[in-house]
């Protein structure tokens, strides 16, 4: 499952969508929620599900990021929940090399990667990387947690993906966050599970 939460995302949703429908990776459900958009972003949307996109559509009044991203944990159908936000793009063999990392790593339960970060006209700005690289990282269950405290979120949310249970387990997203919920989300999971780094460049931010 492929969560998007909107807020006023008429600019960049159509990239963000279509790069989810490119996919190399076929087997997949968009769940978007709509946090009190007042643009065209529903009727963008309502566009993709008459075509026949497998998008299953949620509409709240504005309660904020927290509360959209769990919503959208809630209805996601699968056991692996992708995050791409309403302006960033997935390239298109992320969710192929994702699938093929969650194979390959069964003890980790939340995985990430690179990106690349652009400007509003797309142009390069750098690799997430190129700050803090985590690849060499113990991500282990404990370790990941004391190593986002040491270093700062060095996950990039647009490369995320995770196992449903255990976001379920540990009480999903805070909702009385405004800016850190991802990191704070972060957090908790690397308390209680590992984590596996991939330097794969996965999406565009």
């Amino acid at each position: 499952s492929v969560m998007i939460c909107c807020y006023n995302s008429e600019q960049y949703l159509r990239e963000t969508i279509d790069s989810v429908i490119d996919q190399t990776y076929t087997n997949w459900e968009i769940v978007i929620v709509n946090d009190g958009s007042t643009d065209s972003t529903e009727e963008i949307i309502f566009d993709y599900i008459e075509q026949g996109i497998p998008i299953s559509y949620f509409k709240q009044e504005n309660r904020g990021f927290g509360a959209a991203r769990n919503i959208a944990m809630e209805n996601a159908k699968g056991d692996w929940i992708a995050i791409i936000d309403h302006d960033d793009i997935c390239m298109p063999n992320r969710l192929r090399s994702q699938v093929n990392d969650i194979m390959n790593n069964p003890k980790a339960s939340l995985f990430f990667g690179n990106s690349i970060h652009m400007n509003s006209n797309g142009d390069f700005i750098n690799y997430h990387f190129d700050g803090i690289n985590p690849t060499n990282f113990d991500l282990s269950k404990g370790k990941a947690a004391e190593n986002l405290l040491k270093h700062g979120c060095f996950i990039d949310s647009e490369t995320v993906i995770f196992n449903k249970n255990i976001a379920n387990f540990i009480g999903g997203f805070n909702e009385t966050y405004k800016h850190v919920l991802d990191y704070e989300f972060f957090l908790r999971v690397g308390e209680n599970y590992s984590m596996y780094c991939s330097d794969n460049v996965l999406s565009k931010w």
